[in-house]
């Protein structure tokens, strides 16, 4: 039980989504645990939860999970949880919600009111699709992005359109200030409306550090102007970036925030150098079209020059496409964002005059949509690299930065140095950068179910199981966001130990969302509706369920091998169950192996004796989640593993169980568990496995955020 105050719903008008809670206290047992300033994200399907605002109490009742199970593998998704201070996440029902209003007048409940009154009005005049772009347009709130959208952005390199900035600011200040001159106010007054205004656009897109950013420099230039003060841009760009730290130091360390600035300062120092090199050209002068174009154009390689090399470093990936996405993308992200105020200043007047302009943005909803996935699809869009150390991004910027003073002082020797400079740092890292890359395996924290993801030396990957679903959600959503944040677009196989919900659940989502080149089962058919919904999905895609036995092998690549270990063709006739006809599968990799017995019990575990030496294994996945029916002492013994994993989430069966936490003990282990630290990874090295973190959980371990573990 959760109890808390509303920090910032994030709820449709439908009740379907989320709101955070601040002040917030958990109760198990009868007894009061407080997290302190972390904070509790809480998801349901209530609409109850379309009418809460800032201030609002609410008592819920529901699965209690550590964020840490949400975090990324990039290094630009590390501070999703320290940022935001988000400890844990509730999942409850409609009917486990009980909300207090406060009825007290605030501020933010206004914001919150206004804020929900656009996702209505949108969802009430647009198709779902312009309305999830105008909201993200609006208002930052991409939550209703798919994640083949989300991904296909950061492929074009045009995931800053969505992001609350500058250009969002500039035109909600035009608009104000056109139709305060409509409304013939003195210029002191349309000052100080421009101000408040821009005051309460930064906090309907609460914890946006781009769209603070932007509100912070526009506040300055319009207060500089009231004060009738000379106004600089890098004075302004510095007093900004004072503030927002001052007031949220933690930001220092998002994405966000570095792309924002850095974006700023390259468009400041080299947007010049850039516009005049295009502008040298006759036709430039001839056809004013062209002049705009190269403007654009040239701010475009302004602000990509300075944050290419960031992205690299936060994201693993260079889009390349984006300098020309820009040139169709941002006029019409510009053009769609009047339409989308236009829309809801018509609403709030007219329905019917609304009518049009709702069409329209309907189009043009449609052809942006389009545009994207077009660009997406284009060869050599975007380019994957390794995770780039931290001394390389240092060289990099260097050269950036000699690249920038040469083009703001307009000297050609520095410019020619810092192209040098630069060409020698990408040939020397070539050299020295490790290119192989390393075996891993990967147990997806999906709930309670199981997913491995296994990831070869040659850049191959194999999915095995794919976790359960239940109602509208699925494991794949998890499974998704691993292999975007990893940049994995296609998976060479999915492995499913057997038909059970729970391992098998995801996979329709999968193949509806990512390319499958193949599908292996234990060849145990079944009528459920969700093995039948699976073998339906496969055969749209022109795929057939390969059966697998013991003694079959799927060479993945030549370090990478898996082994079928059971079930063979006698067991798979009998009367076993469908749990002890589950694949087990063996990994080998460079020395290096590791054992997946699905949700094999005792009585499969004593028939795998006859492998002899071959069971025995670096890394051990305990069988049906630490079910008290499997890992007996004897195939502890037998297997000798140095590190084991238990896969798991809530449940009503006791997974898992003391019993096989008192068995591993007396053989020294004690098991990673995913429900307790989110995906869990390890490396082969030297023959033996290495557990790693990803950088977000490294941090919230530092932070000692895991104390949000408590229920």
């Amino acid at each position: 039980v959760v109890t808390g105050r509303i920090w910032l719903p994030a709820a449709d008008s439908y009740g379907s989504g989320s709101v955070v809670l601040s002040q917030a206290s958990v109760w198990s047992e009868s007894k009061r645990h407080s997290i302190g300033d972390l904070r509790i994200r809480v998801f349901a399907d209530s609409l109850s939860l379309a009418s809460l605002r800032y201030g609002d109490w609410i008592y819920a009742r529901g699965k209690l999970e550590p964020s840490i199970s949400r975090t990324s593998a990039s290094v630009g998704s590390l501070v999703a949880v320290l940022n935001r201070r988000e400890g844990a996440k509730l999942y409850s029902q409609a009917t486990d919600i009980v909300v207090n209003k406060s009825g007290k007048f605030s501020f933010r409940g206004c914001v919150d009111g206004v804020r929900a009154w656009i996702r209505r009005s949108f969802r009430h005049e647009l198709s779902p699709d312009a309305a999830a772009l105008s909201c993200a347009l609006l208002l930052g709130d991409r939550g209703e992005f798919g994640s083949d959208f989300s991904d296909k952005l950061r492929v074009t390199g045009l995931s800053h359109v969505f992001a609350l900035s500058g250009v969002n600011v500039g035109i909600v200040v035009s608009v104000i200030w056109l139709l305060s001159g409509l409304l013939f106010l003195p210029r002191l007054g349309r000052l100080w409306l421009l101000l408040v205004v821009i005051l309460f656009y930064m906090e309907l897109g609460r914890e946006a550090p781009s769209l603070i950013r932007a509100s912070l420099m526009a506040g300055l230039f319009v207060l500089g102007l009231l004060l009738s003060r000379q106004v600089t841009v890098f004075n302004t760009v510095a007093s900004a970036a004072f503030l927002e730290l001052l007031w949220r130091p933690l930001d220092c360390l998002d994405a966000g925030f570095l792309l924002s600035y850095f974006s700023v300062l390259g468009l400041v120092s080299s947007y010049q150098y850039f516009d005049s090199l295009f502008r040298s050209g006759r036709s430039v002068t001839k056809f004013r079209f062209l002049g705009s174009a190269w403007s654009l154009l040239a701010a475009t390689l302004s602000a990509q020059v300075a944050t290419l090399p960031l992205v690299g470093f936060l994201f693993h990936r260079i889009p390349f496409i984006g300098a020309f996405g820009n040139l169709i993308a941002v006029p019409l992200f510009g053009i769609m964002l009047v339409w989308a105020l236009l829309l809801l200043l018509l609403s709030a007047v007219c329905h019917v005059v609304a009518v049009p302009v709702a069409y329209t943005l309907n189009g043009l909803a449609y052809f942006l949509g389009a545009f994207i996935d077009m660009l997406a699809d284009l060869p050599m869009a975007g380019i994957t690299i390794r995770p780039m150390p931290f001394l390389l991004l240092l060289a990099v910027y260097a050269g950036v930065m000699l690249l920038f003073t040469g083009a703001f002082l307009k000297r050609a020797k520095w410019i020619a140095s810092a192209f040098l400079f630069l060409a020698c740092v990408i040939v020397w890292s070539a050299a020295l950068w490790p290119r192989e890359r390393d075996c891993t395996v990967s147990f997806i924290y999906v709930g309670n179910g199981d997913a491995a993801l296994i990831s070869t030396p040659s850049g191959r990957n194999a999915l095995v199981d794919t976790g359960p679903t239940y109602k509208s959600w699925s494991a794949a959503s998890r499974i998704l966001s691993v292999l975007s944040e990893r940049q994995i677009r296609e998976l060479d196989a999915i492995i499913l130990t057997h038909p059970d919900m729970d391992h098998i659940g995801g996979t329709p989502d999968l193949l509806s969302s990512i390319p499958v080149k193949r599908i292996f089962t234990n060849g145990d058919s079944s009528d459920s509706r969700t093995f039948m919904i699976t073998a339906e999905a496969a055969g749209r895609k022109g795929l057939q369920l390969e059966i697998l036995q013991a003694g079959d092998r799927i060479r993945m690549d030549k370090h990478v091998v898996l082994t079928v270990l059971s079930p063979d063709s006698v067991r798979l006739i009998s009367d076993a169950t469908d749990n002890q006809k589950s694949l087990v599968i063996r990994l080998d990799c460079r020395g290096s192996s590791a054992l997946l017995p699905g949700d094999i019990d005792s009585t499969v575990e004593h028939d795998l004796i006859v492998w002899k030496e071959f069971i025995k294994t670096d890394l051990l996945k305990i069988a049906h989640h630490g079910s008290k029916t499997a890992t007996c002492n004897q195939f502890i013994e037998d297997t000798k593993p140095d590190l084991c994993v238990i896969s798991c989430g809530p449940n009503i069966h006791g997974h898992p169980h003391p019993a096989v936490f008192g068995r591993l003990a007396a053989h020294g282990l004690r098991p990673d568990v995913t429900w307790t630290d989110g995906t869990v990874s390890y490396i082969a090295r030297n023959g033996s496995w290495i557990r790693f973190r990803e950088p977000a959980q490294r941090l919230i371990e530092q932070w000692k955020l895991r104390t949000a573990r408590i229920g």
